[in-house]
C-alpha cells in the first residue's frame, strides 16, 4: 500500500516534468480511492496493517499533486493540499512526548504489528511532510513540528552525528533500545536530507539547517562503496 503511494507520487512528478498526461486519470482515481472516510488516507481496507509511515507516503503524494498543480482534482472531492494537511493533523494527535523522547510509533493501532516500535522511516516521512507543508503554506506550525521531529530523532538516537541513521527503536517497559546493528535504509536518509534542504531553502539559508544538510550529505557515504558504486537502494 505504501509502495503504491510512492508510485502515484512518481507519476505525478512524471506528468509535470514531461507534460505526458496519459496516466493522470488513473493516478487521480487511485489517489481518491484510498482517502477513507476521514479524508486522511485511512481506508477501511488497510486497517489491519495501517502504519504512520504508510499513511505519510500518501500525504506526500497528495502534497506533490498540490505543489505541482496536478490537474485532476475531481468535482466534489477534497483538494490535494487539504488531504495532505489532514494526514499531518491526525498524525500530530498520535504524537507522544513521553515515549522515547517523543515521536510516532510505526503502527497506529495496538493490535497492529510494530506498535512497540519507532523507526527512522516513519520519523523522516513525518519530518518531510511537515517541512514541505511549511514551504508550501508558510504556516509556522509546520516548521515547529518539523523541528520537533528532528530534535526528537537526535535525542532518541534515530539520527546521530555526521548524518548517521539508525532505522529502528524498540519501545520497552523500561525504556527504548536502538537496533544499531541493523543500520538504516537510504530511503530514510533521503527523507531527512530532503526535509532539511527544504527548510534551509524555506528559511532563507538558516545556518542550523545548513549544518544539518551537510551532516546528512556526509551520511550518504554509508550507502556507497569507496569507488562510488554498489549503492544500497533498499
Amino acid at each position: 500500500w505504501s509502495t503504491s503511494a510512492t508510485l502515484w507520487n512518481a507519476l505525478i512528478a512524471y506528468s509535470n516534468l514531461t507534460s505526458d498526461t496519459q496516466f493522470n486519470d488513473v493516478v487521480a482515481s487511485a489517489m481518491y480511492a484510498q482517502v477513507g472516510e476521514s479524508d486522511a488516507y485511512m481506508p477501511a481496507n488497510q486497517t489491519k496493517t495501517l502504519g504512520n509511515g504508510n499513511q505519510t507516503q500518501w500525504g506526500l503524494a497528495a502534497l506533490s499533486a498540490s505543489e505541482l498543480g496536478f490537474p485532476k482534482e475531481e468535482d466534489g472531492k477534497p483538494g490535494w493540499l487539504y488531504l495532505a494537511r489532514n494526514v499531518f493533523d491526525v498524525q500530530t494527535l498520535r504524537w507522544n512526548d513521553s515515549t522515547c523522547r517523543g515521536g510516532l510509533r510505526d503502527a497506529i493501532f495496538t493490535f497492529n504489528n510494530d506498535y512497540n516500535q519507532m523507526s527512522s522511516s516513519t520519523a523522516s516521512s513525518f519530518f518531510l511532510l511537515s517541512s514541505r507543508l511549511y514551504k508550501t503554506t508558510s504556516n509556522e506550525t509546520y516548521r515547529e513540528w518539523a523541528e520537533k521531529q528532528y530534535t526528537a530523532a537526535t535525542d532518541n538516537g534515530l539520527v546521530g552525528d555526521n548524518g548517521t541513521i539508525v532505522d529502528y527503536l524498540d519501545i520497552e517497559e523500561d525504556g527504548c533500545t536502538l537496533r544499531k546493528n541493523e543500520g538504516a535504509t537510504s530511503e530514510s536518509l533521503g527523507h531527512w536530507l530532503e526535509g532539511a534542504a527544504v527548510l534551509f531553502n524555506a528559511t532563507d539559508g538558516n545556518q542550523t539547517w545548513s549544518t544539518r544538510v551537510s551532516n546528512m550529505k556526509t551520511g550518504i557515504s554509508a550507502f556507497t562503496s569507496l569507488n562510488g558504486n554498489n549503492i544500497d537502494t533498499d
